[in-house]
């Protein structure tokens, strides 16, 4: 009975220490994925493009406001449904308790676990460029272009400047210093999507872009535009007073896998 006991103490110890490794690896993936998009944010807040105008603040602070005025609006009058939030505050952690302790005692799910861990580490990548010389810059470039999709008609007088390419998303800059003109094209991920604001757009239209539907919307100087092909979602965002919306459709109908 001794032995029993002992086999069945060690045999408890070893799912705990699983269950233990598989939480501390859960949370060094969210730690990891949590520094990617800090990285991702601090190089979209680079760029000019993704700033936000001052009409599109305004906007913000007025959504805010009423947002606001919603919650001190509810708070005053959740004292009335005390009851019946203290029992869903209870009800909602055991849930969530006795989900954790059933997944984390499947075997399979232990597995399945470590090996999504382990393929979304590998498959990470980021790119940065230190390349003084402009030339050489320019050749590296091209070279991270093999295997993605890029635009093969550019506007005239723009060209290719950076290329950066996260876990969902690539990111293909060209530039016309001339004009003081930006062009940035963006492809995401199926896993991913895009946001795009058109509250404030000037001018908003639905076509067909390489057999798919896309919208293109002008605000100001800027057109953007957007659409599905496959299993990724493109955008186009052009600022420059002498960029049309036809330069950009243009743009986007060209665009096709590099190899």
């Amino acid at each position: 009975m001794g032995m029993n006991n002992k086999s069945m103490d060690k045999q408890a110890l070893q799912e705990e220490y699983e269950e233990i490794k598989i939480k501390l690896l859960m949370t060094q993936f969210a730690e990891m994925e949590g520094r990617i998009l800090v990285k991702e944010n601090e190089e979209l807040k680079k760029n000019a493009l993704y700033l936000p105008t001052e009409k599109q603040k305004t906007t913000f602070f007025k959504r805010f406001n009423r947002y606001f005025f919603y919650h001190r609006f509810k708070k005053n009058i959740k004292p009335l449904f005390q009851f019946r939030i203290t029992k869903l505050a209870v009800t909602i952690p055991l849930l969530v308790i006795l989900l954790t302790t059933t997944f984390f005692s499947v075997e399979a799910f232990r597995s399945g676990i470590l090996n999504l861990l382990i393929k979304v580490e590998k498959e990470y990548t980021e790119i940065r460029f230190g390349v003084e010389n402009q030339e050489e810059e320019k050749g590296l470039l091209e070279i991270e272009l093999k295997d993605t999709f890029v635009p093969s008609k550019i506007p005239e007088g723009y060209t290719l400047a950076n290329v950066t390419k996260y876990q969902t998303m690539n990111l293909i800059e060209y530039r016309n210093n001339k004009e003081n003109g930006y062009i940035l094209f963006q492809q995401n991920s199926e896993n991913s999507g895009i946001n795009v604001d058109t509250e404030e757009a000037d001018e908003l239209t639905s076509m067909t872009i390489q057999g798919q539907e896309a919208l293109v919307i002008r605000e100001d100087n800027r057109i953007t535009v957007v659409w599905q092909k496959e299993n990724s979602f493109f955008m186009i965002i052009g600022e420059s007073p002498k960029l049309s919306k036809n330069d950009l459709v243009s743009m986007a109908e060209s665009v096709e896998l590099h190899k």
